[in-house]
């Protein structure tokens, strides 16, 4: 995608979350923009890292100013080193790439504890409860949020206080729930949903393909597209990193 398509396409989604207001990316913010793209951070990314800025912004109450991209700029950074952890190219392409922004700090001394990060996927799987996805054949997917959410929430009453081998073995159980999720995702999306946003994953890993081997980016095409898909069906990410 060419600098120029990418940098109108995140005005155009900053846009539409300042509810139509005007916010034109130019100057100091067409730079960092610009950075983002020669970055390969994938517009996904980005619009994901909006969302969360505009919900923290305004989850005090009402409206104050319309969100800049400015705003954004350390959710952004955030976002895409999760992205890249996730699917695969975070120390390769970390050792080998300094990021074009002044906001190049790790997340991890941001990082949530793991009651916080409980707390967040519990509240999200109840919102999804009480709004779920529409789609035909969905009902396989609705009972499997249910008892997910069922099981974070005992998961949260027993995590206060847990260490070494306690503490670990809740966390690969939530990475346990994350894979069952995602398999009844699979299977209530369908295959040309799948094709589609496995050829968009395809395309956000584009530039770093050169860095990969050819079994590492076939993994994290897979990987990215997994990601798509919980994006696609409003499934938080349950594992704890």
């Amino acid at each position: 995608m060419k600098t120029s398509v990418y940098c109108r396409a995140v005005e155009s989604y900053l846009c539409r979350k300042n509810d139509g207001h005007l916010i034109r990316i130019v100057g100091p913010a067409f730079t960092l923009v610009c950075g983002w793209a020669k970055d390969g951070i994938p517009l996904s990314v980005v619009q994901r890292a909006i969302d969360q800025t505009y919900t923290r912004y305004y989850a005090s109450g009402s409206k104050r100013r319309p969100v800049k991209i400015e705003y954004c700029e350390s959710d952004v950074i955030d976002a895409f080193e999760e992205w890249r952890r996730a699917v695969g190219i975070g120390v390769a392409y970390s050792n080998d790439h300094e990021l074009h922004t002044s906001a190049s700090v790790s997340s991890s001394s941001r990082r949530r504890s793991l009651a916080d990060h409980l707390d967040e996927v519990s509240v999200q799987l109840v919102e999804w409860v009480k709004a779920p996805v529409s789609f035909p054949g969905g009902s396989d997917l609705e009972q499997q949020v249910v008892e997910m959410a069922s099981a974070v929430k005992v998961h949260r009453a027993t995590v206060k206080g847990l260490r070494g081998t306690a503490r670990v073995r809740v966390i690969e159980q939530l990475q346990l729930l994350d894979d069952e999720l995602l398999c009844v995702a699979r299977a209530a999306a369908g295959q040309v949903l799948l094709q589609e946003l496995r050829s968009e994953a395809t395309a956000s890993l584009e530039p770093f393909r050169f860095r990969m081997a050819a079994s590492a980016f076939q993994a994290a095409i897979e990987a990215s597209t997994d990601r798509l898909l919980a994006e696609y069906f409003r499934l938080p990410s349950m594992s704890y990193d």
